[in-house]
């Protein structure tokens, strides 16, 4: 099977990442108000720190599991054959042991992962139990990297995300169903585990019937092994400066503060957040397509879907913080009732970083999958280095908003530098700065002017969709008329979508 890297196979993986991941959004919205009304706010942070953990696991793997689906993409559009099992086997002498001393080591650190982050201990038991199970399913996860590698490599993303769709609403609606009948976490974290037992079976049965190739066992070479970790590297980086930005503050308040502030800052970045499941709708089809298309020699057709990804995203970023901005209140009232007011300012103050870091990932996917490691490493580094201690600083002097403001310094400190690179290198010109930043921002100043003199009653979520819907329609004409969007891109769509 030779894997389809045509326009309209990456314009299937991305709108159906961007359904999957919409709807993996949601799910986690119904679990975390089911698990604040289940648990109070004690038993809200207990959950956010489990999950925590589970969102950082691909941390655990140092970026190899990502790395692998790259690797993977760049042989096949390459035609080597021999190399790309030497990668699948490179990449299972290295993952599979790891995958054992993680489960087993955090088994038996849960107990003291429990103690130190738990003031109340009357969670501290059920917090260690669904710390452990938390480390089993890491453990399958990064064993598992190796089904999800090929699969992404051969261009089965929409598959492969619509089946873990499928398991992630299996477990969510369970989860739902134990949390209201007041189960303790010891069932919640079987149910956890069940489920993604589940999935990778699944993604193996996928494997078997639609992807040729299969794992010949071998010794890993070295050069194998080197062409992951290099690939790794940046990865692990990139999404080591996410995890802190996103997770680890959660942590660092639950020390300092107490898990409820970890709880708070769950919802704050939840609803903040949202703003980076758009640049996750495309990015998960956009690395691998880039390096398959890199892998074949075509430079300037990479170069142009990095461009163009950046002014598409930007589009539907730019009025969505806008909108998460302005409503942030009625939205976090009818998510999961009254909040403390400082809730509030950490979502706002959150949605600055998490603009920030949106708008760039278009750019670090693609040059990750041009191979251009070395920009992302430094926007990474940045951050990884910054951030815990900024954060610790301004949480101890300051409290719970101490942290969002922490993470909020080093982003634009890291991006201020990202970007001089980008032009010094000259990896974007200004005509590609000009296209993906300045086309989008008339029509969304003035969508966002309208919604802010719209009427809006506090808490009233009718008044809020009535917003929703008056500007979107709104932005909807705006983008054509200030040619922000323009016949040229619908024919290029066109073209795309009936390509082979």
């Amino acid at each position: 099977m030779v894997p389809d890297t045509s326009p309209r196979r990456f314009l299937v993986n991305t709108g159906v990442t961007a359904f999957t991941s919409a709807v993996n959004f949601f799910l986690g919205f119904l679990v975390l108000s089911a698990a604040r009304q289940s648990l109070g706010d004690a038993g809200l942070g207990v959950w956010s720190l489990a999950m925590g953990l589970l969102v950082m696991s691909p941390l655990i793997d140092f970026g190899l599991g990502a790395a692998l689906g790259i690797v993977v993409a760049r042989h096949v559009g390459s035609g080597d054959g021999n190399r790309l099992n030497e990668a699948l086997n490179a990449y299972a002498s290295m993952a599979f042991p790891l995958a054992a001393v993680v489960t087993f080591a955090g088994v038996f650190a849960s107990p003291w992962l429990a103690d130190s982050l738990m003031r109340n201990s009357e969670w501290n038991g059920q917090a260690a139990t669904l710390f452990a199970f938390v480390f089993g399913v890491i453990g399958m996860q990064i064993a598992g990297s190796l089904i999800g590698g090929v699969l992404i490599g051969y261009q089965l993303l929409s598959e492969f995300r619509i089946w873990n769709l499928i398991w992630q609403t299996v477990k969510t609606l369970g989860i739902i169903w134990l949390l209201h009948r007041h189960a303790d976490l010891h069932m919640i974290g079987w149910w956890l585990l069940i489920g993604s037992a589940g999935f990778i079976v699944t993604a193996w049965s996928l494997w078997m019937k639609r992807v040729p190739v299969r794992m010949k066992l071998a010794r890993p070479s070295r050069a194998a092994i080197r062409e992951l970790w290099h690939a790794a590297l940046p990865l692990q980086l990139n999404r080591l400066a996410g995890s802190l930005l996103g997770q680890v503050d959660k942590f660092v308040l639950a020390l300092f503060v107490g898990a409820v502030m970890a709880g708070w800052y769950e919802l704050s970045a939840r609803l903040a957040g949202a703003i980076l499941y758009l640049p996750g709708f495309m990015l998960a089809a956009l690395a691998p397509a880039v390096a398959a298309i890199s892998g074949s020699g075509a430079h300037d057709r990479a170069l142009d879907m990095m461009r163009l990804s950046s002014r598409y995203l930007n589009l539907l970023v730019f009025p969505l913080a806008g909108f998460l901005w302005l409503y942030a209140p009625p939205l976090l009232h009818w998510w999961v009732g009254d909040v403390n007011g400082s809730v509030v300012i950490s979502a706002r103050v959150l949605l600055g970083m998490f603009f920030l870091l949106a708008v760039q990932q278009p750019m670090i996917n693609a040059l990750l999958g041009m191979g251009k490691q070395h920009v992302v490493l430094r926007f990474s580094l940045i951050v990884v280095l910054l951030n815990v201690p900024v954060s610790a600083i301004l949480v101890w002097h300051y409290g719970f908003l101490g942290a969002c403001w922490g993470s909020l310094t080093t982003v634009v400190i890291a991006s201020a530098l990202f970007f001089a690179a980008l032009f010094r290198e000259r990896i974007i010109s200004a005509g590609c700065w000009k296209d993906a930043w300045l086309r989008p921002m008339p029509a969304t100043a003035i969508t966002i002017l309208a919604m802010g003199i719209l009427p809006l009653s506090p808490g009233s979520l009718p008044a809020v969709i009535k917003c929703l819907v008056v500007g979107g329609t709104l932005y909807f004409f705006l983008i054509f008329l200030t040619k922000a969007i323009t016949m040229d891109d619908i024919k290029r769509f066109r073209a795309a979508w009936e390509s082979r």
